[in-house]
C-alpha cells in the first residue's frame, strides 16, 4: 500500500526497507533510490480528505519539527489550490467548458 494509501493521518516511514506498509513496493522503492517517505493528508476546509502530500528521501531518515511544519504548509497550499479548482469547475458558465465534461 505504501505510505500515501494510509495517510488519512500523517504517516512517517523512516526506513522503507524495514516497513510493512512498503512490503509490496519495496523493490520498486529500492530501484528508485527511495529510503524514507513521510505522507501528510491534504484536508479541505471541511475536513474532507482531498489527497496526500509525500516527501521522499534517499537515506533512512526521521523528520524533525521543521520538516513536519514544511509538509503542513505544502499540504495546506495544495488544499487551497484543489478547493479553488473544484469551485471553478462547479461554477456555471465557466469558460473553456467542453460539452459533456464535468
Amino acid at each position: 500500500m505504501g505510505s500515501c494509501g494510509t495517510a488519512a493521518h500523517r504517516v512517517i516511514v523512516s526506513d522503507i526497507a524495514a516497513d510493512p506498509f512498503w512490503e509490496d513496493f519495496r523493490d520498486l522503492a529500492e530501484r528508485a533510490g527511495l529510503a524514507a517517505c513521510w505522507s501528510t493528508p491534504i484536508l479541505g476546509r471541511d475536513g474532507q480528505l482531498l489527497g496526500t502530500f509525500a516527501m521522499y528521501h534517499r537515506v533512512p531518515r526521521v523528520p524533525v519539527e521543521a520538516d513536519l511544519a514544511r509538509a503542513g504548509v505544502f499540504a495546506g497550499t495544495a488544499a487551497l489550490a484543489i478547493e479553488r479548482h473544484h469551485a471553478e469547475q462547479a461554477r456555471p458558465g465557466r469558460r473553456g467548458r467542453r460539452e459533456g465534461s464535468p
